[in-house]
C-alpha cells in the first residue's frame, strides 16, 4: 500500500512539472464554439479540413507521438479502435450526442485513448508508459472556457 502511494505520489509531481512547465493552451473551432486544451510544447502542427466542415488539428512529437482534436468521423486512432472491437460503439456516440471513452494498448506497447463526446473527438496515440499520466493530464484539461492567467 505504501508503495502504491509514493508511486502516484512521484506521477503526480512529475506530471504537474511537466504540464506546468512547458504547455500550450490552443484552441480548436468547430462550428462556431471555442474549446481549449494544454498540451506539451514541442510539437509540429497539422491541420486538414474536410470537404464537409470536418476538421482535425494534431500535435505531432518527435517520438512519434500524437495528440489530436477532430470532428471527422475516423480519427487518428481509427485501427486501434477497430483491432479493440468498439468502432461501432464510437460510432453510435456521434449520432447521441453521449461521451465514450475508449483506450488501450497497441501492438508495440504504445498507449493512446480516444474520447468522444457526440460528433467531437480528442485523443492521443502512440504514447509511451512513462509519459501516459501527462498525457492523460492532457485529456483531462479539455475545457470550453479558456483558465484565466494568474497574475
Amino acid at each position: 500500500m505504501m508503495i502504491r502511494l509514493i508511486f502516484i505520489i512521484f506521477f503526480s509531481a512529475i506530471t504537474h512539472f511537466v504540464l506546468s512547465q512547458d504547455t500550450r493552451t490552443i484552441k480548436f473551432k468547430p462550428n462556431r464554439v471555442k474549446l481549449f486544451l494544454d498540451i506539451p510544447d514541442g510539437y509540429v502542427f497539422v491541420r486538414l479540413e474536410g470537404d464537409h466542415g470536418e476538421k482535425i488539428n494534431k500535435y505531432i512529437y518527435n517520438d512519434s507521438s500524437i495528440v489530436y482534436v477532430t470532428t471527422f468521423q475516423n480519427t487518428p486512432n481509427y485501427s486501434n479502435i477497430r483491432k479493440q472491437g468498439t468502432y461501432y460503439k464510437k460510432f453510435m456516440v456521434q449520432d447521441s450526442g453521449d461521451t465514450l471513452l475508449l483506450r488501450g494498448v497497441d501492438s508495440l506497447g504504445k498507449y493512446w485513448k480516444n474520447k468522444s463526446f457526440g460528433g467531437l473527438s480528442i485523443g492521443y496515440k502512440n504514447i509511451s508508459f512513462k509519459d501516459k499520466v501527462a498525457y492523460d493530464e492532457v485529456i483531462n484539461s479539455f475545457r470550453r472556457r479558456r483558465r484565466k492567467r494568474k497574475r
